[in-house]
């Protein structure tokens, strides 16, 4: 009997720590993607720069020069952006009405609400304000965001 309390014991001990663990590990990441999109362009850059560097071994002539076609890269994004937003958001203005088309009265109220932020229908959570895309020159997959 002392012996299967025992075990238990060590197994609620290793239950414990890794759920700890997995919590610290969570907490961590999602400060990590916050500041990443609350901070400037910068932000993204230095990951890129960082990632590149790691896979590469870049020298700091070439980390200089990255993070110039990385800056003037954002800004023709952002003009491309700018040229394309009207454009858009009279698509996705017309797909929210013909989903609306498809509810039933009840539930267009819902969806109104749902859709007052594009992040809000897939999370359901109030979106922080919206970030500049990154780019990822190399197509590294490894310490992409959860969920990417």
């Amino acid at each position: 009997m002392k012996r299967v309390k025992g075990i238990i014991g060590l197994l609620l001990v290793f239950a414990v720590g890794i759920g700890i663990g997995w919590i610290a590990t969570s907490r961590y990441y999602h400060k990590k993607v916050d500041s990443m999109l609350k901070g400037a362009p910068e932000a993204f850059q230095d990951v890129i720069v960082r990632r590149m560097d790691k896979k590469l071994g870049l020298d700091k002539a070439q980390e200089a020069q990255i993070r110039e076609i990385l800056r003037e890269t954002h800004e023709q994004m952002a003009e491309a952006r700018e040229e394309f937003d009207p454009e858009i958001q009279e698509i996705l203005q017309s797909a929210k009405g013909r989903v609306k088309s498809v509810l039933k009265p009840a539930q267009v109220g819902k969806f109104e609400k749902m859709t007052a932020s594009p992040t809000r229908l897939v999370d359901g959570q109030t979106p922080p304000p919206a970030p500049e895309p990154a780019t990822d020159p190399i197509g590294d997959k490894q310490g992409a965001t959860p969920g990417s």
